[in-house]
């Protein structure tokens, strides 16, 4: 199996959430427990576009280029007597097919399937995706520079220190016997800042805006909603 993948990351939306963190608790595999930010657990969704996706040994021209979403919860993990921040996964799918194929065979982290459609200007998004098995996910956004009034978190800063810290992501396997572990190093070490924007989603918890994600160190506004 690849131990290494290098690619870009050129789009990166958080879509968080804050839930209880007893309903979270539910959700997680032993070992695991939420991390809390104001008193609440803090769960979202991740759309990211990658591309120049390949081994680490190869050039970029050869990489692959694809839209993705990840389901995420901000978690701790004690192990060896040290509590570690981390993510854990509990779906992820991809617009490639290749990925999908490859992922948990070539690459850790298995992927479901999922259709995208993506407008973006640099200054607004919309986007759509519907998953193979009928979950969708659509935002429409534009950037801005603030949080939202109720955010549970203080600053823009604050939550981006937040999600700095789950470099470390645990994704569910099929089989729901282990975890494959991902790490995400950035190169340029750059900050991110975020705000969550509406969504429509089909999904199995009821949560509240959080107020926290990422997008290129700007914040995101609703649009159209």
């Amino acid at each position: 199996m690849i131990d290494r993948v290098r690619g870009t990351i050129r789009r990166r939306i958080l879509l968080n959430y804050r839930v209880a963190p007893d309903v979270i608790q539910r959700l997680l595999p032993s070992g695991f427990e939420p991390k809390l930010v104001g008193g609440y657990a803090v769960a979202g969704v991740c759309l990211i576009r990658l591309e120049h996706q390949r081994p680490w040994w190869l050039p970029s021209g050869v990489g692959l280029s694809s839209e993705n979403v990840a389901h995420r919860i901000a978690v701790t993990r004690r192990a060896g007597g040290t509590e570690r921040e981390s993510v854990y996964i509990p779906r992820r799918d991809s617009a490639s097919r290749l990925q999908h194929w490859l992922g948990g065979r070539a690459f850790p982290g298995e992927l479901g399937s999922a259709a995208f459609v993506v407008h973006d200007d640099g200054v607004s998004i919309d986007l759509s995706m519907r998953a193979a098995d009928g979950l969708c996910v659509a935002l429409r956004a534009r950037d801005d520079d603030m949080l939202p009034r109720a955010s549970v978190f203080a600053s823009l800063e604050d939550a981006s220190c937040f999600f700095r810290a789950g470099s470390l992501g645990y994704s569910a396997t099929r089989q729901g016997r282990s975890l494959d572990a991902v790490y995400r190093q950035r190169a340029d070490h750059a900050g991110h800042r975020a705000r969550v924007a509406p969504i429509r989603a089909a999904a199995n918890l009821r949560v509240a805006s959080a107020g926290g994600g990422s997008r290129t160190s700007r914040a995101l506004q609703p649009k159209g909603f």
